[in-house]
């Protein structure tokens, strides 16, 4: 088994800190090359993110950075800033976020969280963030991946995605033989209430890095 790890030398103990991941950003695989080794540069993706990652005394609300095609992924946490002013290399950080997110969905839908009377089920990102400590907006990637997983569980028979929420049809195994199709679509929606991000327009300046373009 291969992977990367940065290893420090005569230490005590491992140096470690606790980080949520608040946005994933993808790039290319020359642009993620590129990235990888001019981390103090400026960038327009860390500037969208710029007020969303911080320390916060506890824990770093970071970026996560990954390259189409690579298993392992940067974690940027710029604190108002467009470079990455504090960074971290996380090996098989693609994998680790699917595996998260395919873990939330199956909980939502299997684990029946937020179910109503009416055997539907409906869930704030808020409370997403709150119970499974995964933070999800329209925008930020995770938000996608999550809407990815729901469509996928077997119980699922459509999901439709709005401005402001997931409209998932659970399809009813159990129904009668003869209910209709419709009868047999559950609808639930699933509110975009918390953390709506809205992309920060960054205007390239003089002193501002874009990523080169490649086509």
């Amino acid at each position: 088994m291969n992977f990367k790890a940065r290893f420090e030398r005569k230490a005590n103990a491992p140096e470690v800190t606790d980080a949520d991941i608040v946005g994933v950003v993808t790039l290319n695989q020359e642009q993620f090359a590129w990235f990888s080794e001019r981390l103090l540069d400026d960038y327009d993706f860390i500037a969208d993110y710029a007020k969303e990652t911080y320390d916060d005394g506890e824990r770093k609300h970071c970026l996560l950075v990954l390259g189409e095609g690579e298993d392992d992924g940067i974690l940027v946490c710029s604190e108002g800033s467009f470079y990455a002013r504090y960074s971290a290399y996380l090996p098989k950080a693609r994998q680790i976020l699917r595996d998260e997110v395919h873990r939330v969905a199956e909980l939502m839908i299997k684990g029946r969280f937020g179910e109503t009377e009416n055997g539907s089920w409906v869930i704030g990102f808020d409370d997403i963030k709150e119970h499974f400590d995964l933070t999800v907006s329209p925008t930020n990637g995770i938000g996608e991946m999550l809407l990815g997983e729901l469509e996928a569980q077997e119980e699922v028979g459509a999901v439709i995605a709005t401005e402001d929420c997931f409209e998932i049809s659970e399809y009813l195994k159990n129904a009668p033989e003869d209910a209709s199709a419709s009868e047999k679509l559950l609808t639930v929606s699933l509110s975009w209430v918390a953390t709506s991000k809205m992309c920060i327009c960054c205007m390239p300046t003089k002193n501002t890095r874009l990523l080169p373009s490649w086509s």
